[in-house]
C-alpha cells in the first residue's frame, strides 16, 4: 500500500492503494476553514484535519511509504501557516510509515518529463491523463496522485519507469532512502 499527499490547508488530497489503474487507488480530498488566527485556533484547525488524515491513511496497514509533497520554499505566498501544518502531519505519519518528502520541481519532472515553469498545473493534468488515463477534480488530486505513482515506482524495484526523466526521479528519490 502506497500513499500520495498533496498537504494544504484548505484541501489536501491523499491518494491511497496498490496500483495506478481505476479500483486500485483511491482519492480523498480533506478540506478546512480557517476559523481564526490565535495560535489556539489555528492548531484546533491542524489538529482537526491531521485526525480526519492519519484516520484514514490508517485504515489500510500496513503501508509501504508516504511520499508527501515537500515545500514549495520560493513560493511568493506567506508559507508559516502551512509548514507549521506540514510539521504536525509529518509529526503524525512517521508513526504510520516512512514519510518520503519529494520536492515540487521532482514531481513535476516526474510526471511531466520537466520542471520549472513549462510544468504548469494544466500540464500536469494534461499528462496524468496522457500518461494514466485518469481526470481528477482538482490540481490537488493531480499532485497526490502523481506522488503516489511515483511512489509504486520508488518502491517497486523490480518495475522500471517507463520514460528517462521518470527514472531520473526514481532514482534521486531511492538514493536519499
Amino acid at each position: 500500500m502506497i500513499i500520495g499527499i498533496d498537504p494544504s490547508l484548505t484541501n489536501t488530497a491523499v491518494c491511497i492503494g496498490t496500483g495506478v489503474h481505476e479500483g486500485e487507488f483511491e482519492i480523498k480530498t480533506f478540506s478546512s476553514k480557517n476559523n481564526g488566527d490565535t495560535v489556539s485556533k489555528r492548531i484546533d484547525r491542524y489538529d482537526a484535519l491531521v485526525a480526519d488524515i492519519t484516520d484514514f491513511v490508517k485504515r489500510d496497514e500496513p503501508i509501504s511509504g508516504i511520499f508527501i509533497e515537500g515545500y514549495a520554499f520560493g513560493a511568493r505566498d506567506p508559507q508559516n501557516k502551512l509548514g507549521e501544518f506540514g510539521g504536525i502531519l509529518r509529526y503524525y505519519l512517521v508513526d504510520v510509515a516512512e514519510v518520503y518528502e519529494v520536492a515540487p520541481q521532482r514531481l513535476k519532472k516526474f510526471v511531466c518529463g520537466k520542471g520549472g515553469k513549462g510544468a504548469t498545473k494544466n500540464a500536469m493534468g494534461a499528462n496524468v491523463v496522457k500518461k494514466w488515463g485518469h481526470v481528477f477534480d482538482s490540481d490537488d488530486e493531480v499532485d497526490a496522485f502523481g506522488l503516489f505513482a511515483l511512489g509504486l515506482y520508488v518502491m517497486n524495484r523490480n518495475q522500471e519507469a517507463p520514460t528517462q526523466p521518470m527514472r531520473e526521479v526514481v532514482q534521486t528519490i531511492r538514493e536519499r532512502m
